[in-house]
Order: C-alpha cells, then sequence, then structure tokens
C-alpha cells in the first residue's frame, strides 16, 4: 500500500482514515483533515491518539481495535475524533481490516453525527414519500410491518370530473401547473385526518385511513378545498369512501415497489367514485351502516358494476354531525 490517495475519495462527502496495527495513520483525506483542522503532513505518519480524546483512546484500545482484529469490520461504531483546535467531534465510524503487502490496514469511513442524522432524515422523508409515515414508522420500529397483512381500512378516492376534455384545450405547462396547485391544497387536507398513506395518480387521488369516520372526514374537507382550488378552471371533483377488509404491504419487484393497499374493497371505492357526480360525495352502505347516527345522507339508485353479481347500495352523503 502506498501513501497516495485516489482524487474522488480524497475529495468524498465523508472522511476516510486508514491505519495500521501500530496504531499509525497511513492514509487520511482531504475531507477528513478540514473537518478535523490539519494539513496532511501533520497526521500522516502519526499515532491515532494524535486526534483521540482521552475517552476515546480509552474506548479504541479496549472495544474498537479488538472488534476489529477479531471480526475483521466494525459497523456504525460511535466516538468521538479531537479537532486541533481542541473540540470533540462526535462521529459514527465504519471499518473494515484488510491485509496487504504483509501490513494489516484498517480502513474507516468517518460520519458526523450531526451529518448522518440529516442523511438520515432526508432518507426517511423520501421513503414518506414513497410510502408514508405511517408505514415508515412502523418498518423503522418493526420491519416485519412491511409483510402482506390484513386490515380494515377505510379507502378514499377523489377524481376531477372532465379533466382528459379539459386538458384537451390547454397547454401541458397550463395543465401541469393546475395539477400540482391541487395536489399541494388538497394533500394537506388529506394528512389533518392521520392517513396511513395518501397517493396520487394524474388526477386521482387515494388516501387510506383507519377508519370510516376519518375518511368521511377528510372527504368533506378535500372536497371543499378541491373545489375552491379548481372553480377558477371550471372544474370539479367527485369522491367517494368505502370500508372493509384489505391486503396491505410493500408490492414490486427488486427496482421499483411500492406499500399499498388491494382488494375487493379498493376497486368497490374505485367504482363508487367514478359512479359520482362532480360536487358530491359518494359512501358506501358499509360506511353508512358503521356511522349511520352521525350521517345525514340521500339514498343513490343502485349502481351496477361490472363483474359483480349485485348492485351496490350507496348513499349521497348530505352533512356529517359532529356530535358522537
Amino acid at each position: 500500500m502506498t501513501d497516495s490517495i485516489d482524487e474522488i475519495l480524497n475529495n468524498a462527502p465523508c472522511g476516510f482514515l486508514s491505519f495500521t496495527d501500530d496504531k499509525m495513520i497511513a492514509i487520511i483525506n482531504n475531507t477528513l483533515l478540514k473537518l478535523l483542522g490539519y494539513e496532511t503532513h501533520e497526521l500522516q505518519g502519526k499515532s491515532m491518539n494524535s486526534i483521540l480524546p482521552l475517552a476515546g483512546r480509552i474506548f479504541c484500545q479496549t472495544h474498537f481495535f479488538p472488534l476489529l482484529k477479531f471480526y475483521g469490520k466494525a459497523e456504525e461504531i460511535y466516538f468521538s475524533l479531537r479537532s486541533k483546535d481542541g473540540t470533540d467531534i462526535p462521529m459514527l465510524v465504519n471499518a473494515t481490516r484488510r491485509e496487504h503487502q504483509a501490513t494489516f490496514f484498517n480502513d474507516c469511513i468517518f460520519t458526523p453525527i450531526n451529518q448522518h442524522t440529516q442523511i438520515t432524515e432526508i432518507l426517511k422523508k423520501l421513503a414518506e414519500w414513497g410510502m408514508g409515515s405511517h408505514v415508515v414508522n412502523a418498518a423503522m420500529n418493526n420491519p416485519e410491518q412491511l409483510k402482506f397483512q390484513r386490515f380494515d381500512r377505510t379507502i378514499l378516492f377523489i377524481d376531477i370530473r372532465g379533466f382528459t376534455a379539459w386538458c384537451e384545450q390547454r397547454e401541458p405547462d397550463h395543465v401541469a401547473t393546475v395539477l400540482n396547485n391541487y395536489y399541494r391544497h388538497v394533500e394537506p387536507i388529506a394528512a389533518q385526518f392521520n392517513p396511513l398513506k395518501v397517493s396520487f395518480t394524474a388526477d386521482e387521488i387515494m388516501a387510506i385511513y383507519a377508519t370510516p369516520q376519518q375518511g368521511v372526514k377528510a372527504a368533506i374537507a378535500m372536497q371543499k378545498a378541491a373545489s375552491d382550488i379548481l372553480k377558477s378552471e371550471n372544474i370539479s371533483t367527485g369522491c367517494a369512501v368505502h370500508c372493509g377488509n384489505v391486503i396491505e404491504g410493500l408490492f414490486g419487484g427488486t427496482g421499483v415497489r411500492t406499500y399499498t393497499v388491494i382488494g375487493d374493497v379498493v376497486n368497490t371505492a374505485k367504482r363508487l367514485e367514478g359512479a359520482t357526480p362532480a360536487e358530491e360525495i359518494t359512501i358506501s352502505d358499509t360506511v353508512y351502516q358503521s356511522m349511520s347516527h352521525l350521517l345525514e345522507v340521500e339514498a343513490k339508485k343502485p349502481i351496477d358494476v361490472k363483474g359483480k353479481a349485485n348492485s351496490l347500495i350507496a348513499w349521497k352523503l348530505i352533512k356529517f354531525h359532529l356530535r358522537e
């Protein structure tokens, strides 16, 4: 092993340091040097103790170094490095041990704790966008939550009426702006009622809730928000809510996966939404029966659905009474 370092590694977005079994620093990259406030010649060839506070020296001597020798690696070990000005910088360290020309080297990646926290939060937020905060939080506590499971869920669909015809008469840039504005205004309203997940497909929004009451309250609020934002374009939405047993889990292949629900309940909710006129909310009979004492409704004509032997009983929602 030479004392040279690849340019990419030298300026990587994390600290890199390699030391020998006699605790001498063989290589240290620019990123870690800048973080600690040193020049290369001040640390290369020097003892690891020169950048370790007393507690760090004790920990490395009794735990970190033996761990590397015994297992050949160490993952997410916490200890501090001391900078040139005497500041102790908390780090997460991942290390691996290798032999080169009869000498053992311990290659270490150092990530400052604050940077690690920021990266973790960013990755968590990206995951939430794709899977929903409920799913991400549950999976972080118990990965088994991602397996297929049966749950009683309430499914809400809301869709812009006449959207295709409206799009044909507008420029794509204008369509994208209106649609994104619609999402930005309606999604936060859906979030107020603690959805398990909210997803967008073209002009359609699907929200998954734990209870019928959450779904109905969300439908009323989302319908109003959509009406307010879309009225200037002379378009509006129809909405439907259904509840029942679904299969919930992480669906997809190795490259693309998404957390969602499937089953007849989801299909039925979508069919009910498709049969709902603009500015109206349709609730299934299952939803109505679960909370009829809170709802004011009008009976709808039975809805014939392809593939189902019996017509669907559904109700037009007029009012939600807040009393329990």
